[in-house]
């Protein structure tokens, strides 16, 4: 049905964005810690 590959959709959308932010936020975390290193 059409409303059961939409919520599938919107769910594999939503894991992925997850995922990534997921990433982002570690990478990011990754670099300040590297940036305050390279500082001091």
């Amino acid at each position: 049905s059409l409303t059961g590959q939409l919520i599938l959709g919107f769910s594999l959308v939503g894991l992925v964005t997850l995922l990534g932010w997921m990433c982002l936020t570690t990478l990011f975390h990754w670099v300040i810690r590297f940036v305050k290193d390279a500082w001091d």
